[in-house]
């Protein structure tokens, strides 16, 4: 038979459902599968797929990583502003890579190096000439434009197809173009979140109201909140939801007094209706496992790679955060200590005591995680914590870090900022552009970036030169990072091109304060490669896909690889089990919620095969969610499988 009719015989062959191909149950025999899989990847050689397009945007900067994680290369840093109650709040990378900050800002002792004309797009709303809007070059070097709105500008968001850019000010939310003066619309009332979608649709919190507005500023709905605390709000035009996180007192358990942490997602519609949540426990659900530390939402953000990232705090590490959070979002009565809850799919990030939850009190730690937006699903998470002492001390007492910022690039790094009461790990070595931080001295502005697999730490540092301070926003795109903050108490690290380079007053009482803002460049990195289960470099059908497809086929794991076909560096079973768990998230190929071998396991095995079109999904597609989007195109699945080195 010729190479072409071999072709066109298999390519008819993967067009048959896989329950058709091998029955109703898995292949009866482990040699079968083996079988079938050296003479897929046979065919393979002689029927090449078409790879789809995957071409990354350009990058916004480029750099290296620092040679240690403690410390770190800035392009700038510098102050901005020299007023009593100066700050910024808000970092965002535009899509021409340009850096906008946003707080307030004034303009005493000529200490600041301003434009020639500011604008003032909601002259006609209210008056203000301190709630800044700032555009900067990339590095941060040159200031470029800025607005004013109102009094204070709490939040920013930007359209990367647009270029507008949504402003959340104590006198308006409003919409503007990517010259900082142009009015879009605005929505007069005070406004202290906001998020932006790629379709131009605004999310914005007015207090506990959540509002969602069309692109043209009509209000979709509104969300009344009568939580403790309502922090934040991220929107999503791919899986048509807008997500807000925040806190609920729910008293009377066994806890006595308990705060819980929650998240809820709206959809993008007129009702508005709630279509998922996560942890939002009801009183006395957190007795079976004793999780009595108060827990808060606090940041959420939409990544550039399309996942949802949030990071609250807990008063302590028997915390709620433990476990799968929607495991019992709708549970409303009491457990007994019996009850088994799945764990949360949570890592330790270099495996030290910086990481892990114990010797800490009450103290307020961090715990950072990503989502599914689409259905809620916990992908991973770990707990953060500062402690006392220095890394001598055998172990040392946790404390405080409370976070202020989160944010994800288009490689998946996540970034999360804040102001830490103790030590960071390693803070005793920090160094920025070759030059040691001095001792802590109190209320360190710190910066953590992770790798993507949250396995290790890529940076974590503080800015901190004696003073004290607090990071709150932070921007991320294509290589490009920026940090802002509000500094109380000065002096911070300053580079040598700052824009402002002197300090506010510190023999006042109470001492002046000012915004800072400090840029870096980080290198772009491969997309991670979650089903490389061997970890050398190729996904291979006979190797990483027999494994995945026996996982998914709920297999016995020491079954997995130890056929013939399957690389050595896999045949550890607790190594492979460790890893087919930590990418078992990315193995929902059809994105509806559910791993199955029989829709899963054959859109992998094709794709792994270079089918690509309607070859692709043919048959292989899962039972469709009960609301909301899923992967059901083939470009849909080629796209996601191109994010998981399939292609």
């Amino acid at each position: 038979m010729s190479s072409t009719r071999l072709c066109k015989v298999f390519n008819a062959h993967l067009r048959t459902p896989f329950k058709s191909r091998f029955g109703a149950q898995a292949p009866a025999t482990e040699s079968r599968a083996a079988r079938v899989f050296r003479r897929v990847a046979s065919i393979m050689l002689i029927c090449p797929g078409i790879a789809p397009s995957s071409a990354l945007a350009t990058p916004c900067a480029s750099g290296s990583l620092p040679p240690a994680a403690h410390t770190i290369s800035v392009q700038t840093a510098s102050y901005f502003g020299k007023g009593a109650a100066d700050a910024l709040f808000a970092a965002e990378f535009a899509a021409d890579c340009t850096l906008l900050v946003g707080g307030r800002v004034t303009n005493s002792s000529n200490s600041f190096v301003d434009v020639t004309n500011v604008g003032n797009p909601l002259s006609a709303l209210g008056p203000g000439t301190t709630g800044t809007v700032a555009r900067l070059s990339t590095d941060g070097v040159a200031l470029l434009a800025r607005s004013v709105f109102g009094a204070q500008v709490n939040d920013l968001a930007v359209s990367h197809t647009s270029g507008d850019v949504a402003v959340a000010s104590d006198i308006a939310l409003a919409v503007v173009a990517s010259d900082l003066r142009t009015l879009r619309w605005a929505v007069p009332g005070g406004a202290n979140r906001v998020a932006m979608a790629a379709d131009g649709r605004v999310a914005a919190l007015f207090g506990k109201t959540l509002r969602v507005y069309s692109a043209s500023g009509a209000q979709l709905f509104e969300v009344a909140l009568s939580d403790a605390l309502v922090g934040d709000v991220a929107i999503d035009a791919v899986s048509g939801l807008v997500f807000v996180t925040g806190f609920a007192q729910r008293d009377g358990s066994t806890c006595s007094q308990l705060q819980v942490a929650w998240i809820r997602a709206y959809e993008l519609s007129a009702s508005g209706s709630l279509r998922w949540r996560a942890y939002d426990y009801p009183r006395g659900v957190a007795d079976a496992h004793g999780d009595c530390a108060d827990t808060r939402g606090r940041f959420i953000a939409m990544g550039e790679d399309g996942k949802l990232y949030f990071v609250g705090t807990s008063a302590g590490g028997n915390a709620i955060y433990r476990w799968s959070p929607q495991a019992r979002a709708n549970i409303d009565a009491h457990l007994p200590a019996t009850s088994a809850w799945p764990n949360a799919a949570n890592v330790t990030p270099d495996g030290d005591n910086y990481v892990q939850a114990f010797n800490t009190a009450s103290n307020h730690i961090s715990y950072v995680a990503r989502f599914d937006p689409a259905t809620g699903r916990h992908e991973m998470g770990f707990f953060l914590l500062s402690r006392l002492g220095v890394a001598a001390d055998s172990n040392p007492r946790g404390n405080t870090i409370e976070p202020r910022a989160i944010a994800a690039d288009q490689e998946g790094r996540v970034y999360v900022g804040g102001v830490a009461a103790s030590q960071i790990k390693n803070r005793e070595l920090a160094s920025i552009n070759g030059s040691l931080l001095p001792a802590y001295s109190g209320d360190d502005a710190w910066l953590l970036i992770t790798s993507q697999d949250y396995s290790k730490r890529d940076v974590w540092v503080a800015f901190n030169q004696g003073g004290k301070a607090t990071i709150h926003g932070i921007g991320a795109s294509r290589g490009a990072v920026a940090v802002a903050g509000a500094i109380t108490l000065a002096p911070m690290f300053v580079s040598s091109n700052a824009l402002q380079s002197a300090p506010p007053s510190v023999t006042t009482v109470p001492a002046e304060r000012t915004g800072y803002f400090a840029t870096l460049s980080l290198p772009e990195s491969a997309p991670l490669c979650w089903l490389d289960v061997d970890a050398d470099g190729v996904i291979a059908p006979a190797r990483d896909g027999l494994v995945l497809l026996r996982a998914l086929q709920n297999l016995p794991s020491n079954t997995w690889a130890t056929r013939a076909g399957v690389s050595s560096a896999a045949s550890n079973t607790a190594r492979t089990r460790a890893t087919v768990a930590k990418s078992s998230f990315a193995l929902d190929i059809d994105g509806n919620g559910v791993l199955d071998a029989a829709s899963d396991g054959l859109l992998l095995l094709r794709a792994l095969l270079g089918f690509r079109g309607g070859a692709l999904i043919a048959g292989a597609l899962g039972t469709p969610p009960v609301t909301g989007p899923w992967r059901n195109t083939p470009e849909a699945v080629e796209a996601y499988l191109a994010t998981r080195c399939v292609r």
